[in-house]
């Protein structure tokens, strides 16, 4: 057991490492001992808890003194010291149930620090990696943001965006295709490289883009006229989507078209042929 002296000269030096090695190794063993004690009897809240080694006991214990101070705003070292009955010499038991009073704190918050409550689980209890019979853990048995629902849903609209793509992009007219072409690749539709091309003015470009975008809703409202306007709205963006990509897919191989992306802006031409503007390379895929 420490003797008076020992918790004295720690008080003096303010840190036991400052004190010699064998009244180090003293303190620390009456701190350890006091320490593993309360850890066991507070553990059963804690679903069993592991006691620290003697250095991170003393460490726990000390750091405690450093971070936290009576109400009254005295430092927790002053009170120890203090805590003799008046008028006679202080014992080493005096500070011993000090320290011991200091502890039940200290350990409370070591066991809310490093280990939880027995009312909290984590979410990866009941995984098992080492057994063949492995159970599932919580994590998996709470629900994710997949919805099975909306992904079928959603695969389903875009097979019949598909398929009314096809036949959209069958009755485009020439021109309506050409200014989807400009478009996709970010050409204005005043750009002097499409009006030269087409033989049109502006405002011609402007109603044969609102007529092929008009052709692709009326499909959409023709295949499935019961449909609600929400509904029928993204089946539209969806089939648009498709035809853009199958637009791309057709200019690359249209002869006719070289001579329009030749005098096109510089810019949509290198998208084009070679750089794939980011915009492009999205429509490629």
């Amino acid at each position: 057991m420490p003797e008076l002296t020992h918790w004295l000269m720690w008080k003096e030096k303010c840190a036991l490492a400052k004190c010699p090695p064998a009244m180090q190794s003293v303190l620390m063993s009456f701190v350890h001992n006091r320490f593993c004690r309360y850890v066991t009897q507070y553990a059963v809240a804690f679903g069993g808890a592991v006691s620290p080694t003697q250095q991170d006991s003393w460490h726990w214990f000390e750091t405690y003194f450093q971070l936290h101070s009576t109400r009254a705003g005295k430092s927790y070292k002053e009170w120890l010291f203090a805590r003799g009955a008046e008028g006679l010499v202080m014992a080493a038991e005096d500070v011993e149930s000090g320290v011991s009073l200091i502890l039940r704190d200290v350990v409370r918050e070591y066991l809310r620090h490093e280990h939880s409550p027995r009312r909290v689980l984590s979410l990866d209890a009941g995984e098992r990696p080492d057994s063949e019979q492995a159970g599932l853990s919580l994590k998996e048995l709470l629900p994710d943001d997949f919805d099975t629902a909306n992904e079928v849903e959603r695969r389903e609209m875009l097979r019949i965006a598909a398929s009314l793509a096809e036949s959209v992009f069958d009755v485009l007219s020439y021109r309506e295709r050409i200014v989807l072409v400009g478009r996709v690749l970010g050409i204005s539709l005043a750009s002097a490289g499409i009006l030269k091309f087409t033989g049109c003015c502006k405002s011609v470009l402007a109603a044969a883009h609102r007529a092929a975008l008009t052709r692709i809703a009326s499909c959409v409202s023709t295949a499935y006229p019961d449909e609600c306007s929400a509904t029928k709205a993204a089946l539209t963006v969806e089939v648009f989507n498709v035809v853009k990509r199958r637009i791309i897919s057709w200019a690359r191989v249209e002869k006719s078209l070289s001579e329009f992306l030749n005098t096109v802006e510089v810019t949509a031409q290198e998208a084009f042929r070679g750089g794939m503007s980011r915009e492009l390379t999205h429509e490629l895929g």
